[in-house]
Order: C-alpha cells, then structure tokens, then sequence
C-alpha cells in the first residue's frame, strides 16, 4: 500500500501559519510541478517562502529535483492565519504567474492580501518582478482559520477571474465564504468584486 502522505525535503520550519500547493507546467516540456508554500513561524518576522518541486507523475511523485526555498520578498506579517498560492499564465505570454495571498493577522482586524510573482521559472526564479501586496478590499474578519486562492481558466476573450476563500473564526462558530475578482491582470489589478 502506497504512503498516504509524501513528504516536502528540508521543510526546516518548528512552527508554521500556513501554506498551500499548486500544480503547473514550468518547464514548457508538457509536464507538471509542484510549487510548494509555507509560512515560517519563528520568534519574531514570519516569512513567506516556496520551492518547486519538478517533473510531477501520475503517482503524484515529484520524479525531477526540488529547488531550493525561496523567500517570498516583502512578507512582513509577525503572525499570519493562512496562505495559499495558484498558478496561471495571466498575460497570455506562455509562462505561469506565482499568485501569493496571505491572510495577516496583526492587533485589530484582519487584512487578506496577494502579490504576483511574474513568469515563474522551472529553477523557481521569478524572472518578470513582484507586484506590490494588494489588500483584498472589504475584510471583516478579525480571526481567520485559513484563505486559499484559485484563478479561473481564460474566458472567451483570454480573461480571467481570481477567486478568494476565507475560513472566518468568529464568536458564532466558524464559515467559509468566498468571492470573485474580476478581470485579474498580471499587474495585480481586479476590475470588480462580488460580495462576500
């Protein structure tokens, strides 16, 4: 019987406030990767880092070598509840976009925030620059549980949606709500929200 669990290599981390998966083809040879997040908890500044995980069989074994950890820049949260990243080519140019939301969890309410790593490389390298964070507007909650990310395949017109999901902690229990950003460009720029 196969294990039920793989492990990620050198995951160093004692405490962590998240992470997530995605699959994608990187290399352009018509395979798939596994791009790997987590958010590192120690004393003091969380971080944010990835790695990618190459040539992913029908197994679900990565059969190629792990990147290193890569260090998401910018991330300043001191305590996160949750992380998530989705992978999409958003300019239409072939390569795949790292999309990285972080739910930061200072004193006072919450803020659900993601930043675009341009043209993700096989070795991991984002080689077409990070959009600033970009808060996601109307953020009630004081207490998470979680948030993941999904981009919408491209429309009729090659366009496509990003699509947020929160676990919200409140008083009366727990919820999962989620909404749609319109319009996603490689820039970070949404057109419109739906409603929580």
């Amino acid at each position: 019987m196969p294990d039920a669990f793989k492990a990620v290599p050198d995951w160093f981390s004692w405490d962590n406030q998240g992470g997530g998966v995605a699959v994608a083809g990187l290399a352009g040879d018509g395979g798939q990767d596994l791009v790997v997040l987590m958010v590192d908890s120690p004393e003091g500044q969380n971080r944010g880092l990835y790695r990618v995980g190459r040539a992913l069989d029908d197994a679900g074994t990565v059969t190629g070598e792990w990147t290193p950890w890569v260090d998401v820049p910018d991330w300043f949260s001191l305590q996160n509840q949750g992380a998530g990243v989705a992978l999409a080519d958003l300019d239409g140019n072939g390569g795949q976009d790292l999309v990285v939301a972080m739910v930061d969890n200072p004193d006072g309410p919450n803020q659900g925030l993601f930043r675009i790593g341009r043209d993700l490389d096989a070795a991991g390298a984002v080689t077409g620059g990070w959009t600033p964070w970009v808060p996601i507007p109307d953020w009630f909650s004081w207490e998470n549980q979680g948030i993941s990310v999904a981009v919408t395949p491209p429309d009729g017109q090659g366009g496509r949606d990003l699509v947020v999901f929160m676990v919200d902690n409140g008083p009366e229990g727990n919820r999962g709500l989620y909404r749609i950003g319109s319009g996603l460009t490689a820039d970070g720029a949404v057109a419109g929200w739906t409603p929580w």
